[in-house]
């Protein structure tokens, strides 16, 4: 059997191989026409079998020159839209060059694939900021709650002398009140004589009832200021739940990218793998 009728028995099955590869166009010629062709709709060179060779052909140029032929197309100078390489092999018989074998390989695939790769690395690298600034605002957060905590217990050792000095004053008051009644009890015992002092006990009762009504306003202010420092606490506590909550959140967005970039990565090695198919094909 001649070797270009071997070539052209062999392209579909040859064809069939490659397109698992890549998105490949096929062809073969003897010394003036094509004489087999197997191509995708996706990457049609619109060469046909019967279709002469046209001299700026690739594969044409293989068999005037007999030596081997490659291309590198830009899609930016091509009706096909899409970038491509291709390479032609002249075929002998006998020492003579009886017709080639080319193929191409649209690179499309491989710009989208490394595309891909490019968008889920961006993708890790958002997420890895997205971590970060969790992490950060978490930090802060817990800086803040800490702030909040150290003049917590200083307004809780104030508040608990306010307290005592409220108790203080009650129990002044209640002295004083005593010491007028005593004070008003004596001066009537004493009659005519002890009307000035009568005057003493009752400024002294009147004080009494006025420090028993300052103790009471600074009671009462001072369980309003409880109540405040109770709901200041709960909501400082809160703060600290949700910086705890984004430190986790952090951590599991960062655990997510690790695995979307493992994911990368084994797209990337795959991708290498079929380059590196394509590359000893072409």
């Amino acid at each position: 059997m001649k070797i270009l009728d071997a070539v052209v028995t062999a392209s579909e099955a040859y064809y069939d191989v490659l397109k698992h590869f890549g998105t490949y166009y096929f062809v073969a010629c003897d010394g003036e026409k094509i004489v087999a062709a197997h191509w995708t709709e996706k990457f049609d060179l619109h060469v046909r079998v019967g279709d002469p060779l046209n001299p700026h052909w690739l594969i044409a140029k293989a068999v005037h020159e007999t030596t081997t032929q490659e291309t590198i197309v830009d899609q930016e100078h091509t009706t096909l839209n899409q970038s491509y390489v291709g390479k032609a092999i002249p075929l002998f018989q006998d020492g003579v060059c009886v017709g080639a074998l080319g193929y191409y390989l649209s690179t499309e695939h491989v710009e989208k694939q490394n595309h891909v790769v490019h968008e889920v690395h961006e993708l890790v690298q958002s997420l890895q900021t997205i971590s970060d600034s969790f992490i950060e605002t978490s930090q802060h957060v817990n800086t803040i709650q800490e702030e909040i905590n150290i003049g917590m217990d200083d307004f809780a050792t104030r508040f608990s002398h306010m307290q005592d000095a409220s108790s203080t004053i009650q129990n002044i008051a209640a002295q004083t009140n005593l010491l007028g009644l005593n004070a008003a009890i004596e001066a009537a015992r004493a009659g005519e004589h002890g009307r000035g002092f009568s005057v003493v006990a009752d400024e002294v009762r009147k004080l009494s009832s006025e420090s028993k009504k300052f103790a009471s306003d600074i009671h009462h202010t001072i369980q309003v200021l409880s109540s405040s420092v109770n709901l200041l606490q709960s909501k400082a506590q809160s703060i600290y739940q949700v910086g705890e909550e984004q430190t986790a959140s952090a951590a599991e967005i960062r655990d997510v990218a690790m695995k979307v970039e493992a994911i990368a990565s084994e797209l990337r090695g795959l991708f290498s793998n079929g380059d590196a198919i394509n590359s000893s094909t072409r």
